[in-house]
């Protein structure tokens, strides 16, 4: 793998000593800060490039880019992109991974990429930001097929994106009540008590609100909110060394055997202690 870095733009591209042309393949990874006011060069690539902006904000295509999002660009088209230099915006930063090879097009597609060079959200940022930085330390590459590794990295974003695609469109067949009980579960499942409060957040019964959220997502909104709760508590048990006993309030538990208890129950009698020590040695 060669790693290069340019002073100019604050940049730096890893590539792989020996891409197959044949294949499907990575060309480059990159990363920058460029400065405010950047503008990138208008070119026409026979490649496709994808840029996750972590900050910052400009433009491309017209559409105002605005991190944490990303934005395609796709062969044979001009592209180009420009950076705002207002004063109190965030420091631009993104990385990108650019790609090529037979059968690309169909890749993107069925990983619901869009067809035509835009922007989108990104809200898998978080996961893009460390699979793209692995890809840009050098020692990760040891005793890995450069190639190889970087299209493991490359997969890995597809898998991310049509997890989120599917995900959406899951999503929009729910009615805009169990929509709005989702995302408010998401965004609050720390302090949420009860089933009540959820039907009195879109004005049902919460017999009648209990009904239709089932019917339509096969489980209770109180089995939904503690199966969200446990995602979370995985990410803070793997990522964080806090007591359990922190973990459950932070989640909304008030008493930390009862989030032992629903935690097993969602994770095939894990306890969440020993589900730390596993995927932490992991």
């Amino acid at each position: 793998m060669y790693k290069v870095h340019y002073v100019n733009n604050n940049t730096d591209i890893c590539m792989p000593e020996n891409p197959p042309e044949n294949l499907p393949h990575v060309i480059e990874v990159g990363h920058s800060f460029p400065p405010p006011g950047y503008e990138s060069k208008k070119l026409c690539r026979d490649t496709y490039v994808i840029h996750y902006v972590i900050s910052g904000k400009g433009k491309y295509y017209g559409q105002t880019v605005e991190g944490p999002c990303a934005f395609l660009e796709t062969p044979e088209n001009i592209h180009y992109y420009c950076i705002d230099d207002l004063p109190d915006t965030p420091q631009w930063e993104q990385y990108w991974i650019m790609f090529s090879g037979p059968g690309i097009k169909d890749w993107l597609s069925d990983a619901g990429f869009p067809e035509e060079p835009s922007c989108f959200p990104c809200p898998y940022i978080h996961q893009a930001y460390d699979i793209l930085r692995d890809l840009q330390t050098p020692s990760g590459y040891v005793n890995q097929n450069d190639h190889y590794y970087m299209m493991a990295g490359l997969c890995q974003l597809f898998s991310l994106h049509s997890a989120t695609k599917q995900s959406e469109q899951k999503h929009s067949n729910y009615t805009t009540y169990v929509r709005t009980i989702c995302n408010y579960i998401h965004e609050n499942y720390a302090n949420i008590t009860c089933e009540d409060e959820l039907a009195d957040l879109v004005h049902l019964s919460t017999r009648y609100m209990h009904k239709i959220f089932k019917e339509e997502t096969g489980t209770s909104p109180i089995r939904y909110l503690n199966t969200y709760r446990v995602r979370c508590a995985k990410i803070l048990l793997t990522e964080h060394d806090l007591p359990i006993h922190v973990i459950a309030e932070m989640l909304g538990f008030s008493n930390p055997n009862y989030f032992c208890y629903v935690f097993q129950k969602h994770c095939d009698g894990i306890s969440p202690l020993a589900y730390k020590k596993k995927h932490r040695l992991n």
